[in-house]
């Protein structure tokens, strides 16, 4: 539940949404939670990032690599935020800590760092989130649409299992019937025709 409120926050409050987090989540999430990053802090790394404009792939991508470098250079990652907010090339230095791929990524990170501790405490206290979501999602006429389509569904799914033995019965004769047809010589197909 505490996963389902984070990313409900996030869909529903940065350009970050569902299709996004599939895609950059299974290449950075294993690698953040290995050096320690909280997903709080992951998932507010990626907002920043999305509200950017910056392609899920890439994002996962990039934080995974920015995360490994931190972890082998044993570097912090405020430190190495903060040292590039303070350079006078910030590229250059970005560059340095994070290579050539992930440079510009570590640029807006450094640049975010306050949109990314405010989204943080907010996704610490999204407690809740998903539940408000699917409360709205289920009101009005949508959420009533909806609420119909699943009793159809759950009505066309009992109706399917008493029906499903009658109809293999029924199935049975339709194929026995053709099977008698098939062993039946010439004339006597000619005569149940006739008939």
């Amino acid at each position: 539940s505490k996963v389902a409120d984070i990313f409900a926050f996030a869909t529903s409050n940065s350009a970050m949404d569902m299709t996004k987090f599939a895609a950059a989540m299974p290449t950075v999430g294993a690698t953040a939670n290995t050096v320690g990053v909280p997903l709080e802090q992951l998932t507010s790394q990626m907002m920043v990032l999305a509200d950017r404009g910056m392609e899920a792939s890439t994002m996962g991508t990039h934080l995974r690599k920015i995360f490994a470098e931190l972890e082998v250079k044993g570097l912090n990652y405020s430190d190495a935020m903060s040292a590039i907010n303070k350079s006078t090339d910030k590229v250059k230095l970005a560059t340095e800590l994070f290579g050539k791929r992930a440079f510009n990524t570590a640029v807006i990170l450094a640049d975010t760092t306050a949109q990314q501790k405010l989204y943080q405490t907010e996704l610490q206290n999204s407690a809740g989130a998903a539940k408000k979501m699917a409360d709205i999602m289920d009101s009005g006429t949508a959420g009533a649409l909806r609420r119909l389509k699943s009793a159809t569904e759950g009505v066309a799914i009992d109706l399917g299992e008493m029906l499903i033995p009658i109809l293999e019965k029924i199935m049975l004769i339709i194929q026995n019937g053709i099977k008698w047809w098939k062993e039946l010589d010439t004339n006597a197909k000619t005569l149940v025709v006739t008939l």
